[in-house]
């Protein structure tokens, strides 16, 4: 199920929008919700920049997770956004207000607890068998973002506030399938 505040011009203008090749989305979820799957189809199909927000948030050249400094993720923040048009991802939401002002299309991923952790689940082993990306995700890490789910579980209700200041722009998605129908994914 899903929710658009727009009548049916701002779903048709939506649609217009990304067909354009010139919008600014950013999409919301905690992990495992299908942020980053969402994104880069997007991307593809309109052929602009995918940031996630974890690798403006955590230090890539470090082994382990560590924190970038603030100044530094901030300037990295700011100049993805002064592009002409791009997608941001990711769960972070209390610092990126930069980012929620330039989007043309908020999208909110408010995908189920259990089915978040399931996939964070199958991640990590997906990863380890692949050898893929992120592969510096421990099982202690995983452990962590399992817990972090919970977090932002009871966070939701001030996340739904904060979108509050941006209705207008907001599309909340709980199932993916919706989601890549409306946009025609």
């Amino acid at each position: 199920m899903f929710t658009h505040p727009f009548n049916i011009n701002g779903l048709n203008n939506t649609k217009k929008l990304l067909h354009s090749k010139q919008a600014k989305i950013h999409i919301l979820g905690g992990a495992g919700s299908g942020k980053t799957t969402i994104a880069k189809r997007l991307s593809v199909r309109l052929s602009i920049p995918h940031y996630d927000l974890d690798d403006i948030y955590w230090n890539p050249a470090k082994e382990k997770y560590i924190k970038q400094p603030a100044c530094l993720r901030d300037q990295q923040l700011a100049q993805a956004v002064e592009e002409n048009a791009w997608i941001i991802e990711g769960v972070y939401w209390t610092w990126t207000a930069i980012v929620f002002d330039a989007s043309d299309i908020i999208i909110f991923l408010d995908v189920p607890l259990w089915l978040r952790q399931a996939r964070v689940i199958k991640r990590y082993f997906r990863n380890k068998i692949n050898n893929g990306w992120r592969n510096r995700q421990t099982l202690k890490c995983t452990y962590t973002i399992l817990m972090e789910n919970f977090d932002y579980e009871r966070s939701k209700i001030d996340i739904q506030k904060h979108l509050l200041r941006h209705k207008q722009k907001v599309i909340t998605c709980q199932c993916l399938k919706e989601l890549e129908k409306l946009l025609s994914l």
